[in-house]
């Protein structure tokens, strides 16, 4: 993912709880790696459960299991409890249970060579699969773009998927007929059952609802978690909620499927209230509600982005609202989403309030029902945001914007394109004018991808032009100041949501809180940006950690030596380097001090003082870190503080 349309990893504070570390000391500590021997007790990573089933049947309120880089499927333990082959067992959330994946653990079964302890979720992939089989098709994220009941035309693409050649692409062919109707179940748990740095993906069901994750009457927190490529026959590919209120805090759901219903990334239904915060939902195909759908259920949506998703023939590309009694969306993008009505969002008998919010590019197929937005009865109240360049069969106008039926929207101190209507009211703060985007595209001309740069160029008339008086409250207190009253604090880039641009007119109302003014849309203008791209240096590389990103530092690795005269450019910041830059240890200069390196110290340190002949002179430069005119054992101690194994 590039920058453009990275999201930060938000510092939140919910409760006292920081949500991107874990919680306070577990009471025991259990251990899962799949390359674990079986017999193991999880008591140490040594003698760590091969299975997850068999942690979480031991694990109890308060302890935390700490699993290993992996697959683990929900059919498999050692106790003997779940049947192999079983499409309902189901990883079952436990209260009080903090369940982390994303550890080094023990790789083949050897402990040695790093600390099992070592958490990274990118680099430690740990994944809770429902392909019980092991035969779901390399790509299922790809095949389920294809999944229909009947492909039409000759589509090469497609035709690939047709293992069987019968002229559609179904569970046969994607391998799916066996796999988990629910990989994950957070049913009947409170908030204090966490799941942290899974990839849950695989799970396949027909008609039994949330494939990847089912809640009913449970409320589950979900942190830094993918949802990837699950499928079910009605609703909620990714995640199904009844009755609950889940949280998901920095997750992406990405390629999940549901059939002939609502809800492709998640759909909330009997009086649900998910939190969804910091969140992105990535090509997601549904028939109503390609990213989410609410059927008599809330949501709250906060700092999150829809792209590319997608409905077969119905409703809202990314959310889809029928009888939603409240969703308040802040701070939040949509770009690239399709449908047959309400590219972007349809809500029907629904109350809807966007704020400082981006919808651009959305559109829908042969009818002139609203590219971005279409309201039918219900509420809808449209402040401080951006709805541009959405288009249906009627063009780009107003209406393609926003299409109301039998409801009134009321919407102020936003930008629409074409705005008739809503700019002809005197004080309520709207504009038509173009909101100049960096690249509203990017680099591939295609719209709704992750290279979109929606951040607003230093003319736009849309810096400084919100209303400070509706920005949403910080209710979840994000950034840990106990202050849930106040404005909320961050934009979509986890940035400052109130900077002022002194080169702006302040358009907008600064009401209550003052100056400085917040700007209409996801993106808030004015921070430090060295290379004036429209993305705030904090969300850009900065290699040695000095504060200047590395487009515009000319010391990337913060040695004293500028890049233009620096052997080695992007050594390891803060290692001892000599004058031309090259890391002192580094005897073969290749920049990096490693165990051919040290091959050549040990002849150097039984050579000592200036006296010494000649072979001194070659290892001074290199290995005498304390300058003091020999190579000792002071200096083999830095060496090995700077040595890197291979």
């Amino acid at each position: 993912m590039t920058f453009a349309f990275r999201l930060a990893t938000l510092v939140i504070v919910l409760g006292g709880v920081m949500l991107t570390e874990t919680s306070a000391p577990a009471q025991v500590t259990w251990h899962v790696d799949d390359d674990a021997p079986l017999g193991g007790d999880g008591q140490s990573w040594p003698t760590a459960f091969r299975y997850l089933q068999d942690a979480l049947a031991a694990a109890a309120s308060g302890d935390q299991i700490r699993v290993a880089a992996g697959l683990y499927t929900p059919d498999r333990d050692e106790a003997g409890l779940v049947t192999p082959g079983n499409r309902d067992a189901t990883f079952q959330m436990v209260d009080g249970v903090e369940l982390i994946g994303g550890y080094r653990g023990c790789p083949g079964g050897t402990c040695g060579g790093g600390d099992p302890d070592e958490r990274n979720i990118a680099v430690y992939e740990t994944i809770l699969s429902g392909d019980l089989a092991a035969n779901d098709i390399p790509d299922l994220a790809a095949g389920l773009n294809c999944f229909t009941v009947l492909y039409v035309g000759p589509d090469p693409g497609c035709e690939a998927f047709d293992l069987d050649e019968d002229g559609d692409v179904d569970r046969n062919d994607l391998g799916t007929t066996e796999n988990s109707n629910h990989v994950v179940m957070g049913s009947g748990v409170s908030p204090t059952a966490v799941l942290d740095g899974f990839a849950v993906t695989a799970g396949s069901g027909e008609y039994t609802r949330g494939a990847g994750m089912q809640n009913l009457m449970g409320d589950p927190t979900m942190r830094n978690c993918l949802f990837l490529a699950n499928y079910d026959g009605g609703d909620g590919g990714g995640v199904f909620n009844s009755g609950s209120s889940p949280m998901f805090v920095n997750c992406t759901f990405h390629a999940n499927r549901s059939g002939s219903n609502g809800g492709g990334g998640m759909e909330n239904e009997d009086g649900s209230n998910p939190l969804i915060l910091g969140c992105r939902f990535v090509a997601n195909w549904a028939n109503s509600g390609g990213a989410i759908g609410n059927l008599h259920a809330s949501a709250r949506i906060v700092n999150s982005v829809f792209l590319g998703n997608r409905c077969t023939w119905s409703w809202g590309g990314a959310i889809w609202n029928l009888y939603a009694d409240s969703v308040p969306i802040t701070n939040c993008i949509f770009s690239g989403n399709t449908s047959q009505s309400g590219g972007a969002l349809y809500n029907v008998h629904s109350n809807i309030t966007m704020t400082n919010c981006t919808i651009v590019n959305n559109h829908i197929g042969d009818y002139n029902w609203g590219g971005g937005i279409r309201q039918s009865n219900g509420t809808l109240v449209v402040v401080n945001s951006i709805l541009w360049g959405n288009w249906d069969s009627g063009g780009t106008d107003e209406s393609a914007q926003l299409r109301m039926t039998d409801a009134t929207p009321v919407v102020r101190y936003s930008c629409i394109r074409g705005c008739t209507t809503f700019c002809s009211v005197p004080g309520n703060g709207n504009t038509g004018d173009d909101p100049l985007f960096f690249d509203a595209d990017g680099p591939d001309d295609l719209p709704g991808t992750e290279d979109d740069n929606l951040g607003l160029a230093p003319e736009s008339r849309c810096i400084d032009a919100g209303d400070n008086d509706a920005v949403a409250p910080d209710t979840f207190d994000l950034d840990g100041d106990l202050n849930t009253t106040e404005p909320i604090p961050f934009d979509v880039w986890a940035v400052s949501r109130f900077i002022d641009v002194p080169d702006a007119p302040d358009t907008g109302n600064p009401g209550a809180p003052g100056p400085p003014i917040v700007d209409m849309g996801a993106h808030e203008s004015g921070g430090d940006d060295c290379n004036h791209n429209g993305v705030p240096d904090e969300m850009e590389l900065d290699y040695d950690g000095d504060s200047w990103i590395d487009a515009c530092d000319r010391d990337d690795d913060g040695d004293a030596v500028p890049d233009s005269e620096d052997a080695c450019p992007f050594g390891e910041p803060g290692e001892p380097a000599g004058p031309d830059g090259q890391p002192l240890g580094d005897w073969n200069a290749d920049c990096v001090v490693d165990v051919s390196d040290y091959t050549v110290l040990a002849v150097c340190l039984v050579i000592s003082g200036p006296s010494t002949p000649p072979p001194y002179i070659a290892c001074s430069p290199v290995y005498d870190f304390d300058r003091d005119s020999d190579v000792d054992l002071e200096d083999f101690g830095a060496f090995q503080r700077q040595f890197a194994s291979p």
